[in-house]
C-alpha cells in the first residue's frame, strides 16, 4: 500500500516537470518568431500610414438623389464638426463634396445602422465655413437638415460622430423643394374644460405660424394661432384648448410659411 502511494507521488512530480519544460519550450519557439526592435517599422513610417489614411479623398456626389451606405470608422476628416454642432466631435468623419446651383434646396440626412452610434452631420462651404450642423438626437437616431437658398458653388457635407464615436450609416442627399412641415400626428380629446387639439411635426422649413380652425357644417372659425418653433431636423409638438367646442365639429390646421405659402392638414382623432 505504501509503495503504491510512493509510486503515484513520483509519477505526479515527473508529469509536472515535463509540463513545465514543454511550456518553456513553446514560449522559446514563439520568441524566435517575434520581430526584434530593429525589424519593426519606425515610428515615422507608422505616422505616415495614419496620415495617408486621414487624407482619404472626399466622395464627389454627382448623381442626386443619392442613397448610400458608408462607415465613418474607415475614414478620418480634418474637419471639426463641433464648430457647427456645438457638441464634442473629434471622431473619424467622412466628407462628401456637392456642387449646387443658385437657390437650390438641399436635403441631407444620415441614419445610423447601429443602435449605439451617435451620429453628427454638418454642411460647410468649400473653404470650411459652417453653414449648418446637427447633433441633437441620441444614439441610433438619425440627423437631417434642409438648407434653402444655396448659392452656386461647391459644398462639403461631413458625417461624423459624438465624441470618439464612429460607425455605419445610411446617407441620403436630395435637391428638391421641401414640405413646409411634415405633420406626423394629430389628436382630439374632449375634456371637462374644453376640447384639446394637438399635433406634432417634423422637419419644419421657414415656418411662420400655425392656425387652428374649427368647422361646423359650412362655417369655418379660427380658434387659435401658434408661432412655429420647430427646426428642419427636429420634432415639434403643439397643443390648443378649444374653450367653445361645438357638437359634431371638426378641425383643420393651416401651416403658414414666412414666404406666404400655405398648406392645410386635417386633424384626425
Amino acid at each position: 500500500m505504501d509503495n503504491s502511494r510512493l509510486f503515484r507521488a513520483v509519477l505526479t512530480v515527473v508529469v509536472l516537470l515535463l509540463s513545465i519544460w514543454a511550456l518553456r519550450h513553446i514560449e522559446a519557439q514563439r520568441a524566435t518568431h517575434r520581430l526584434s526592435p530593429a525589424d519593426r517599422p519606425p515610428a515615422e513610417e507608422k505616422a505616415q500610414v495614419i496620415e495617408e489614411a486621414s487624407a482619404a479623398p472626399a466622395i464627389v456626389v454627382e448623381t442626386v438623389p443619392l442613397v448610400a451606405l458608408d462607415n465613418t470608422c474607415f475614414y478620418s476628416s480634418t474637419q471639426d464638426l463641433s464648430r457647427c454642432t456645438g457638441a464634442l466631435s473629434f471622431a473619424p468623419a467622412r466628407e462628401y463634396r456637392i456642387a449646387a446651383i443658385r437657390n437650390q434646396v438641399l436635403y441631407f440626412g444620415a441614419k445610423p445602422r447601429s443602435d449605439i452610434f451617435d451620429i453628427s452631420v454638418a454642411l460647410l462651404t468649400a473653404d470650411a465655413k459652417c453653414i449648418v450642423g446637427y447633433d441633437e438626437n441620441g444614439p441610433g437616431w438619425p440627423e437631417a437638415a434642409v438648407v434653402t437658398g444655396l448659392d452656386s458653388g461647391e459644398y462639403v457635407l461631413v458625417v461624423g460622430g459624438y465624441g470618439e464615436d464612429c460607425g455605419p450609416y445610411e446617407l441620403t442627399v436630395s435637391m428638391e423643394t421641401p414640405e413646409m412641415a411634415r405633420v406626423v400626428e394629430t389628436g382630439v380629446l374632449n375634456g371637462r374644460n374644453g376640447t384639446v387639439v394637438r399635433w406634432g411635426t417634423f422637419a419644419e422649413v421657414d415656418m411662420a405660424h400655425y392656425a387652428l380652425y374649427r368647422w361646423k357644417a359650412e362655417e369655418r372659425e379660427r380658434v387659435a394661432v401658434l408661432r412655429a418653433h420647430g427646426s428642419p431636423a427636429g420634432f415639434a409638438r403643439y397643443r390648443v384648448i378649444d374653450r367653445r367646442p361645438q357638437p359634431d365639429s371638426t378641425y383643420e390646421i393651416e401651416a403658414v410659411a414666412r414666404d406666404g405659402r400655405r398648406e392645410l392638414f386635417e386633424v384626425t382623432t
